[in-house]
């Protein structure tokens, strides 16, 4: 799956510089099978998933296509704590393709951290996110 996945990456990240305004946000592909990142969620209607970390365009014509896919590999998969591993997957989703151009990353408050603020700022693009106040 991982080989599918970098393929599909490569060839989606070509189209990248096509739009100013990114979305992150996670998908769920319901799976019975067994695989080591199979996710159970019984608040889903579809309880079993894997679960994707997508970077999609935000406006104009490619609107909604996909740039980007990382697949949640389990707790403690990504970084020292909660926030670490979400830095990291949207990092990881933009790596190679937009530092520096202006871009736009929006998100919402399940990645909405000051830590992602910092990182993305560091690296010349901007970030729009909602916030939960009781996380601070």
């Amino acid at each position: 799956m991982l080989q599918v996945e970098s393929l599909l990456n490569q060839a989606w990240k070509a189209a990248a510089h096509h739009t100013q305004m990114l979305t992150v946000d996670e998908a769920s592909i319901p799976f019975r099978g067994q695989a080591r990142n199979k996710v159970r969620n019984p608040a889903k209607p579809k309880k079993n998933h894997i679960k994707w970390f997508v970077l999609a365009a935000a406006d104009g014509p490619l609107r909604g296509y996909v740039f980007g896919i990382d697949t949640y590999g389990g707790k403690g998969d990504g970084g020292e704590n909660e926030d670490g591993a979400k830095v990291d997957y949207v990092t990881r989703l933009l790596e190679d393709c937009l530092d520096g151009k202006g871009h736009v990353v929006f998100c919402d408050n399940y990645y909405g951290s000051e830590k992602l603020m910092r990182t993305l700022n560091d690296r010349g693009i901007h970030c729009c996110c909602t916030f939960n106040p009781n996380s601070f």
